[in-house]
């Protein structure tokens, strides 16, 4: 199915309307990040003031995101429609239109599921939370395109590389990204139709150096002098400990009370499904 069929056409005006809604019909605050991180750093980086937290201080974090939101907030200022509304809306709309392209993806990704449509449009956390100017919610976008174009087994013959591109991308912006896509990566390298050498010299390394010299040239800019972003976020949170002032969780948070919140009433599905994979796998190890 291709982005001309009528169905996936159908199905993106659905998710867009679903999260532009959310838009306006989510009005709480959720967490000061959704605006530190994006939208006070791309409105200083245009307008000339913003506040910066000392993470920007420091250099613990990249500008590559907050730039999308600069793009932005630079085309509403040279068209003199840089009103209140538009500022703090403006931004909100764009992330949901890419969470909705993500959305789509997910959806051609699962074969054209109605059961992935139906999970995807009804989840109360991704209506909550795919429209904010979080990195959390544009790196969840990012790899949900990302995993619809890796090239998984028994798909197309042609083998294709440009999930590369945004798997590096997201793991330069966000440098935790790592923890979910090394795993796959790794399994990439297994499946390939190439030696796995001749992937990373020629797919891997040049992929991975030009987006690291490109994100660094932004950053340098950005921070006023040479830095490497990624690397001060790695010698503040790993090196120094710094992220433990904010809380040590234990070690099976995520399975016992973060995916129950965010899964829902989907849990249930996820359970039984992960059991039949797990049973299918085991069957194909056996024979």
């Amino acid at each position: 199915m291709t982005w001309n069929d009528n169905s996936a056409t159908d199905v993106f005006k659905i998710f867009v309307f679903v999260r532009i809604a959310s838009v306006f019909l989510v009005q709480t605050f959720y967490e000061a990040d959704e605006y530190w991180q994006s939208l006070e750093v791309a409105h200083n980086f245009v307008f000339g003031y913003g506040s910066l937290t000392w993470e920007w201080q420091i250099g613990v974090r990249s500008y590559v995101y907050p730039l999308v939101f600069s793009g932005l907030y630079k085309i509403l200022d040279l068209f003199a429609i840089d009103t209140s509304f538009l500022i703090i809306n403006g931004p909100r709309i764009l992330q949901g239109i890419l969470s909705a392209y993500a959305d789509v993806c997910l959806y051609k990704w699962s074969g054209s599921s109605k059961w992935a449509l139906f999970c995807s449009a009804s989840s109360w956390f991704l209506f909550y939370m795919g429209s904010r100017t979080l990195i959390n919610s544009f790196e969840t976008s990012i790899s949900s395109i990302a995993l619809s174009m890796f090239p998984w087994p028994g798909g197309s013959r042609e083998e294709k590389f440009g999930f590369l591109w945004l798997v590096g991308f997201i793991c330069i912006v966000r440098p935790t990204a790592i923890i979910m896509w090394l795993p796959i990566c790794l399994f990439h390298l297994k499946i390939t139709r190439h030696r796995w050498s001749f992937l990373i010299f020629t797919k891997y390394l040049p992929i991975g150096t030009l987006l690291l010299m490109t994100s660094t040239i932004i950053d340098s800019i950005g921070h006023g002098s040479l830095i490497l972003s990624f690397y001060q976020f790695f010698k503040f949170n790993v090196t120094q400990q710094g992220a433990s002032f904010y809380g040590v969780l234990p070690w099976h948070w995520y399975m016992s009370v973060g995916l129950p919140s965010i899964l829902g009433i989907n849990l249930m599905p996820f359970v039984l499904a992960s059991l039949v994979i797990l049973k299918t796998e085991r069957l194909i190890i056996m024979s």
